[in-house]
Order: C-alpha cells, then structure tokens, then sequence
C-alpha cells in the first residue's frame, strides 16, 4: 500500500529505512567480527547498531568483549554507561561513564551522559558541572546546553537559559549545515529513531548521543559504517560551523532520563 505524502507517513518511512540501514550495518559488523574476533572497535560500534534496534543484552555481550579486549578504550565504557542506562543500572552507567572519562578527560559527550544520570537522581549541583565541562571542550555540544539551560530555568535565571537555549539550536542548525553523515555515524537525540546527524529538543533532560561508538577514523584508519565516507551533495558551511564539522562520529540511540 503506498504512503501518501502527509507528514507522519514520511515520518514513518524515513524511521523505517533507518532501521534497515542499522539493521544492514549490524550484519556488516558481525561479519568483521566474525573475521576478527579481537577487533574491539568494530565490537563497540556493533553493539551501538544494536542499541539502535533495542538489543540491549546482544550490546552488553559485545560491549564485555570490547572492554576485555581493550580495557583502556573509553568508547567501549561510554557504550557500557549507556547500555546500562538503558536497563535502568543507573549507578553502574554512572560508573561507566566516569571511567569513560578517566580514560578520556575530553570526552564531552560522556560529560554530559553522566550530568544527566547525576540530575536524575537529584545531585544537580555536580551535573552543572558535568555540562558545563562538556560545553568547554566542545562548544557546540546541543545537550549540553539544552541540558544547562533547563537547569538555568528551573534555578530562575532566565537570560542565562535562553542563551543556552538559542546555543543549543545554533548547534543543531550547524549540524544540519554540515550535510550528510559518514556512513554509520549518526548524532541521535533522546527518545527518537535516529535520524543521521540531527536531533530534537525533548522535555527534561537530554542524552547526547548516548549510545554511541565514539570512533574517529584518522585514530583507527577507518570510519565507522559498512561503506566509505561520502562528501557528495554537501551543503555549504558557514567558517563558524565548518569549525565543529568531521569530528569523531558517536552512533547510537539515547536513552532519555526524564525529570
């Protein structure tokens, strides 16, 4: 039956193929893996395929194998936190996401992962921290501001949070000036289908890209996805978006922490 054009049909379909290129991008990592078991990168990013499709225990498995294989690679924590999340172990994603960053201290996205999970159990005063350490190392990080700025509400300083409000779409209008994504790296926001690098506002509170294979390809000599990166049909950047554009590619669906 064919979709009319009303905008929940395309919706719809959009989701749909989405999930058929995660789905087509699990079997491409399972082969890799398969052909090299001890390939802890390719482990980390199959795992964030399958939290994309909601296999959380199939994550979990990969994600122990990556951190055996590799007990120092913080992207295999970072998975770890967000899979737990996923459960509901809030205090052992907690802790998976501060060794993420014991291993990485710049890792901006496991900064604000954990402010969130911090905020959710009411300790808001280290989650400021947490965001705003995420925002220092990478200025354009959305959640973080989303995150801040409801903080900044709730608190009463309004100006401050409309300015982290208007940060935070910036970030976003910036990530859509950028074009396409490397194949398999998409930027997910909490609570919906990935869609490739866009993300939406919720209420409460925001996970950035949480579950996600943080992988850079100039580090591991390849992207992330089944096939090459693609810089066809591109759209012009501005100087100031260009800046944050080609950084490394987190994958995955979050899961949000509501307030």
């Amino acid at each position: 039956q064919a979709l009319t054009a009303r905008s929940g049909d395309r919706d719809v379909l959009t989701q749909n193929l989405v999930l058929k290129a995660t789905r087509d991008e699990i079997v491409g990592y399972q082969a890799r893996v398969r052909s090299d078991p001890s390939d802890h990168v390719s482990r980390t990013a199959l795992a964030a395929r399958y939290l994309q499709v909601g296999s959380v225990e199939a994550a979990l498995a990969e994600l122990r194998e990556a951190i055996q294989l590799a007990p120092q690679f913080p992207d295999a924590q970072y998975n770890l936190g967000a899979a737990l999340l996923a459960r509901g172990a809030k205090t052992d994603a907690i802790a998976a996401y501060r060794r993420a960053i014991e291993l990485n201290a710049d890792y901006a996205e496991a900064h604000n992962n954990l402010g969130v999970v911090l905020e959710s159990m009411g300790d808001r005063a280290t989650a400021v921290t947490h965001y705003e350490r995420a925002i220092h190392i990478q200025p354009h990080q959305a959640g973080a501001h989303y995150n801040l700025a409801n903080v900044r509400l709730a608190d009463g300083a309004v100006a401050d949070a409309v300015a982290h409000y208007r940060q935070a779409l910036e970030a976003r209008r910036c990530t859509h000036s950028a074009g396409p994504a490397r194949r398999g790296g998409c930027r997910v926001s909490a609570g919906a289908r990935p869609q490739p690098q866009t993300g939406q506002c919720t209420r409460g509170l925001r996970v950035a890209a949480g579950h996600g294979a943080r992988v850079d390809a100039a580090q591991h000599g390849r992207g992330t996805g089944v096939g090459a990166p693609s810089h066809a049909g591109r759209r012009r950047r501005s100087p100031r978006c260009a800046r944050y554009a080609g950084r490394s590619l987190r994958v995955g669906r979050a899961i949000p922490s509501r307030d």
